[in-house]
Parts: C-alpha cells; structure tokens; sequence
C-alpha cells in the first residue's frame, strides 16, 4: 500500500473522528435537555394524576391506575398509607423507607403529595424526582459515551480502509504498469480494473493505448533498420568482390583509392553486423543461460586476447581475480559484453597506462567486474545515456576512430539478459572512467589472484 493509499486512510479517518465526535456530543447533549425537561414536567403530571384519582375515585381506582403508571413508566411511583406501606404491598427502597419512618414531608430527591381518600383515609403520593430504578427490575445499565463513540469510529474506520483501498489500489497500478514500461516491458498494461467506469479506468485505457503505440513504433523502427541492415549486406559483398577484381585488373596507380574504398567497406560491414546483434539482444529474451562460467579462465582469455591491441598503444592490462567465481550463464553473450567493454577501454585509454580489470565476490549471490581505464572520462551529465545506441561523447566524436556508440549498448543488453546491471563512472580522481557490471552467481571459494 502506496503513499497516496495511507494519505487517503488518515484524511478519511481525521474526518470521520471529528464528525463522530461532534454527531456523538451533540446527541449527548440533546438526550441530557430532554432528560432534565423529563424529570421536570413528568414527575409533577404523575403525582399530580395519581392524587386527583385518590381524592375523587377512592383507593381502589388509585391501586388501578398506579400499577397502569409503574408498568408504563421507567420511575417507581409510590402510595404510601398512614403506616408508612405501599398500596401495592411492594418493597420500599432504602431511602425512600428510611423517609417514610421518619415522616419526612419534604425532600429533593422525592415528590411528595397528601391526598385524602372519599373514606377519609390519609395517603401520601411518592415520585422520584430523578429518572430511575424498579425495585424487582433492575434497570440495564447504559453503555458509556466513549464505547458508543469507539464502536461508531471502528466501522467508521472499516469504511475508510475499503474506501481508501478503492480509491488508491487503480493508481498503484498504473505506477506499476507506467515503472514497467519505463524499464523496457513494452507488453506492460494496465488492464480493466475490475471493470470500474470511472475517470480512473478513463486514464488506465488511454495509459494502455499510448503503450500500444508506443509499443507499435519501437518495434517497426527495429524492423525497419533490421530490414535495412540486412539489404545492405548483400551490396556490400558485392563491393568487395568488385574490390578484389579492381585491384587483380589495377596497374597500382588506383590502390590508395581502392584502399580507401575498403576501408569504408569494412566499416560498414561492421556496423551492420554490430547493428544486427542490437536487434537479436532486443528481440528475445529466450537465451539458454545454463553454461558454467569459470570466470577467472574467461576473463584471462580475454584479456590475452586484447593485450595484442593494447600493446599498439603501449598499454597493459591488469587483471586481479579475487576469489574463485563461477556464474550460470551464455558465455557468447558474456563474451560480447566484456570484450565490447575491455576494447572500449583500449581506445579511450591514454598511452602507456595500465588498464585494470578486477573481479570480486560482492555478496552471497552477486559479483561484480570492473573495468577502468585511464582517459579523459565521460561528464557526469552523459554517464546516464552512455549505453544507449548511437550515443558517443564529445571526446569520442572529437577522435577519427569514434566508434559507431554500439559497443556498450550490446555490452548492457547481455549483461540485462543475465539479469545483471552495467554502470559508468569517473574514477575519483578524475583521471579515467570505470564500468561497473553485476552479475548474479553460483558461489565463489575463498583465494586470489593477480595476472599482468
């Protein structure tokens, strides 16, 4: 559950606090007016009604319409007799025995009224001012204010939760559909919601048509230069060939032109075929990873195979292995990154500097091989889009040999493939960039070694 999720469930919860707590106290306030206008008026009415109908009806009507009252009413009302007993032979209260002993006339918590039977017979009229209490019945008790308000704010609360969840839960899928697609999952969509109708499910169809589009584009732009790539090859063998019967038919006066031409050939031989990996990388991601990789054997090979190259420019290659580590993998496409990485090392480096190459357990489940070399670096704004196609920085276009920028996008789309990560940085003191690849491995034994 989101931010946004949690931001809705409090807010919703704040709200519904207030009002419950507002709605709560005011009904407590209405009940307690009418109580005590209850007690007022009621009270007075009864005894009132039970004295008119001693005097003019006799005891006997008296006896009716008490029990009518009592059976009716949540008070206990009383006629007591000149010898201080109820007319309906029931139990006094404590108090109300303790007055009637005492022949208490006045009191605050009692109405007390003298009627006069038709027989001449003395009766008082006893009713609690105060709501109350029967003497065989005791009355349920009454829950408190503050359990009434807490049962009130957990369903409230349960309908925030549901709430919440409804509102927030379509948005967190978006924002995993959008984070996907941003990572390269072009078949990444939203989908129905559930079959909401709303302007929510609105902006998951119009998310899920710009995927399609955008889906659509990429993958006609790759057919398009893979269709192109593959046209080009044809007459380029052809060119070659021509080459080859030019130079057998040349006196020698055309063999720096036809140089020139082969070289050019050469290169766009090599772009295409760098070109036509790209697309193979992007096309699947059904390669057989099931190769175990020694990798201290694979990156010395490596290495000894680029030391020739190099060499030319008067420089080493050092290579320290920490440990010995194995990963599960195509060792093609692994080959294609760290070569694709190690030459471009090569090219940027400066004469007579040293190349350095290590390889060490990182964690339980990943290693990392770093490449560094000592050039002019990359700026720090370019570091990001350094492994994305055709992408070359100022310091590369500057020299003659600048490359075509599709080294290290193979090199990132086969580590991608293994389900690792590849990063550039600038070595600290500035003097060089570093390329960092993590891969994930099988286990690694202790030990170390440096080869130069």
């Amino acid at each position: 559950m989101g931010r946004l999720f949690w931001k809705i469930f409090i807010w919703f919860c704040l709200a519904l606090a207030l009002i419950t707590t507002a709605v709560g106290w005011g009904v407590k306030l209405y009940v307690e007016l009418a109580e005590d206008e209850y007690r007022q008026e009621v009270p007075a009415t009864q005894a009132t009604a039970l004295t008119v109908a001693i005097e003019q009806n006799g005891i006997d009507h008296a006896r009716e319409l008490l029990n009518k009252l009592a059976s009716e009413s949540r008070r206990p009302l009383f006629i007591l007799d000149d010898q201080g007993r109820d007319i309906l032979h029931r139990h006094l209260p404590p108090r109300l025995e303790l007055m009637a002993i005492k022949g208490m006339e006045k009191s605050d918590r009692f109405i007390i009224r003298e009627a006069i039977a038709p027989s001449g017979q003395r009766l008082r009229v006893v009713v609690p001012r105060f709501g109350g209490w029967k003497p065989h019945h005791p009355k349920m008790p009454r829950a408190p204010v503050w359990l009434s308000i807490s049962i009130a704010l957990f369903i409230g609360l349960l309908v925030c939760f549901w709430l919440a969840r409804y509102l927030s839960r379509p948005v967190a899928g978006l924002s995993r559909a959008s984070r996907a697609l941003a990572d390269g999952d072009l078949d990444s969509r939203v989908g129905s919601l559930g079959g909401r109708k709303d302007e929510i499910a609105d902006l998951a169809r119009d998310f899920d048509a710009m995927a399609e589009r955008i889906q659509h584009l990429l993958q006609s732009q790759k057919q398009l230069l893979s269709d192109i790539s593959h046209e080009l090859r044809s007459p380029l063998a052809r060119l070659q060939v021509a080459i080859a019967l030019a130079r057998r038919h040349s006196d020698g006066g055309d063999s720096l032109a036809l140089d020139r031409i082969e070289r050019d050939v050469e290169r766009m031989e090599t772009l295409i075929s760098e070109l036509l990996t790209l697309f193979r990388l992007d096309s699947t991601d059904a390669v057989p990873l099931d190769q175990v990789i020694d990798l201290a054997a694979f990156l010395e090979g490596l290495a000894e195979d680029n030391r020739l190259e190099a060499g030319a420019k008067g420089c080493r290659i050092n290579l320290n292995i920490q440990g010995e580590l194995r990963l599960k993998g195509n060792a093609e496409l692994l080959r294609r990154a760290f070569e694709n990485t190690i030459r471009n090392a090569i090219h940027y480096t400066t004469s007579d500097t040293v190349i350095d190459i290590e390889a060490r357990q990182e964690e339980a489940a990943a290693l990392t091989v770093t490449v560094c070399d000592r050039g002019p670096g990359v700026e720090e704004t370019a570091l990001a889009t350094l492994f994305d196609p055709f992408v070359r920085t100022d310091s590369a276009r500057e020299r003659r040999t600048g490359g075509y920028g599709l080294g290290l996008a193979i090199a990132r789309r086969a580590i991608e493939i293994h389900r690792g990560t590849i990063a550039a940085m600038n070595r600290t003191d500035g003097k060089g960039l570093c390329i960092l690849i993590r891969l994930p491995t099988t286990g690694t034994a202790g030990g170390g070694s440096s080869r130069d």
